[in-house]
């Protein structure tokens, strides 16, 4: 349980398809994406005991399972007009005391809430000394009493001003775009992705645009959890957020031509040249 570089921090999904129940959620793509570019993660959640889909996960990364009375458990409608979601179990809260000890020097800390399990005052408390990326998705969404998921306005300028990298969708914001402005005037560099459009990003305020890299993508799950890891570690390893911008569009790309983990990670040889 020693000797990780990569902290993730947030609940798995148990996503209801057609076939049954699937692994989802940010952590869980981040797992094989960090291992994929040579990263050594570790990753806290919750869950409940004797989860089946922890069992997807590979073997040689160490998982600590805060336990649950339910998996976070999410399921997607689709109408001929939009996607409905609903979110039908959430697991345990995690607090930055269910760390391990030796976790907590990792050089990098990944909160990647998706059902608001986090607490958003204390980001920095889970891993002290990283350099933290910050998706928040988890906390720009709710549950009403029907238990459809809709939008909810997130604002903690502590929180993004803490965050090295802060990664969002366009989606996330489709309800509020106007508070964009307001995340890049906090934020030390925020990721706007759009897609197959491609994206921004803003650095110290200042707007760049980024191309989708063109593929026939298959499944597109999972695309933008892909890019927020392949952006943390490629600017872990190269110091240059352009060139990470760039790597990670690419990874996501590759990553829609196949479905399902771990099918839709590029190989770390194919990353490895790329790098």
């Amino acid at each position: 349980m020693t000797g990780i570089d990569y902290l993730l921090v947030g609940h798995i999904a148990s996503d209801i398809v057609p076939e049954g129940r699937a692994l989802g959620g940010t952590v869980a793509y981040a797992v094989f994406v960090a291992r994929a570019f040579g990263l050594r993660p570790a990753l806290l959640t919750s869950a409940a005991p004797d989860e089946p889909l922890l069992r997807q996960l590979p073997p040689d990364v160490p998982v600590h399972v805060v336990p649950a009375t339910h998996t976070t458990t999410y399921e997607n409608i689709y109408t001929a007009a939009e996607r409905v979601q609903y979110l039908r179990a959430v697991a345990h809260p995690l607090t930055p005391g269910d760390v391990p000890v030796a976790w907590r020097a990792a050089p990098l800390l990944h909160i990647a809430p998706i059902a608001d399990e986090i607490d958003a005052t204390r980001h920095a408390d889970y891993a002290p000394q990283a350099a933290i990326t910050l998706t928040p998705q988890g906390f720009m969404r709710q549950q009403e009493a029907d238990q459809r998921v809709t939008p909810r306005r997130w604002f903690d300028a502590d929180a993004l001003r803490g965050a090295q990298l802060t990664i969002l969708s366009e989606d996330d914001i489709a309800a509020e775009p106007t508070i964009e402005a307001d995340y890049a005037r906090e934020a030390p560099l925020l990721v706007v992705t759009d897609g197959a459009k491609g994206g921004r990003y803003y650095l110290a305020g200042e707007r760049h645009d980024y191309t989708a890299h063109p593929v026939t993508a298959d499944d597109p799950t999972g695309a933008g959890d892909v890019f927020a890891v392949s952006c943390t570690a490629a600017y872990h390893l190269t110091g240059d957020i352009h060139r990470a911008i760039d790597v990670a569009a690419r990874v996501a790309a590759w990553s829609t031509m196949r479905s399902g983990l771990p099918d839709c990670i590029p190989s770390p040889e194919r990353i490895a040249a790329l790098l």
